[in-house]
């Protein structure tokens, strides 16, 4: 969804001085540690650590639902929702009027998310709905390290792995989510770590979903939403399309 290319010059005729790019190391360095002093890791997901990342992943899916029933008001529908990577959220959908819609793009702004400007994010008119909508955002959540969550002081050993996934579909069941079989679709070693990728489909309604998302963080389930595609099916109900990634101790 996110074309844009990001050009760096990297030739020697760079205007660096000697000890600029230490000097640039020990800044980051700094401001990485004010950072978590204050309790807060504002980084870009793609510069954090592996034990910084399972943290940030775990908590994506909560901040995402959070953040979008704090900025989407009544009168604005989504037809598709799609969290890719940690770092992307898509969303189309309609709106009674585009003053509502602009509305709802400016409340974004004060999110900790990066608007895409057009082609990624826009409104234009819809003969049957008043206005439709695209908005594509980058994330930049941060990490709290006051939230009695951390995800990587909870992880589960490799041998307890079908008892998590049967915790994450016993949890979806109670939130009247159904989810297929999880389906394993990948598998890596880091470290002393495995990640484990599954992939499930699910129907039900937007709301109980969200209760989901937020009862697997409230429990404490180490479950991570690298990838949700949800579709709205009709008014009330939603088709959804899932990868989960699991991490934990080999």
């Amino acid at each position: 969804m996110n074309r844009e290319k990001v050009v760096t010059d990297y030739s020697p005729s760079s205007h660096l001085k000697p000890g600029m790019i230490e000097d640039i190391v020990h800044e980051i360095n700094d401001s990485r540690e004010k950072s978590i002093k204050e309790g807060i890791l504002n980084i870009p997901y793609q510069d954090m650590s592996f034990v910084e990342k399972v943290n940030y992943e775990v908590a994506f899916g909560k901040n995402v639902v959070t953040m979008l029933s704090r900025v989407v008001p009544s009168g604005i529908g989504l037809k598709t929702l799609e969290l890719t990577n940690f770092q992307t959220v898509y969303a189309h959908g309609v709106g009674k009027t585009k003053e509502l819609i602009a509305s709802t793009f400016n409340d974004l702004k004060k999110e900790k998310i990066n608007l895409l400007q057009p082609p990624y994010s826009y409104i234009t008119s819809d003969a049957k709905n008043g206005f439709k909508f695209v908005v594509t955002c980058k994330t930049d959540f941060g990490l709290n390290f006051s939230d009695p969550f951390q995800a990587v002081d909870n992880l589960g050993s490799r041998d307890e792995l079908s008892s998590i996934l049967k915790h994450i579909v016993k949890i979806a069941d109670e939130n009247r989510i159904k989810f297929s079989e999880p389906r394993q679709i990948s598998a890596e070693r880091v470290g002393q770590y495995r990640r484990f990728i599954y992939q499930v489909d699910g129907s039900g309604i937007y709301k109980d979903f969200v209760s989901l998302v937020l009862d697997l963080y409230n429990e404490q389930v180490v479950c991570a939403f690298k990838k949700i595609k949800i579709k709205a099916k009709t008014r009330s109900s939603i088709i959804i399309n899932a990868e989960l990634l699991l991490t934990v101790k080999d």
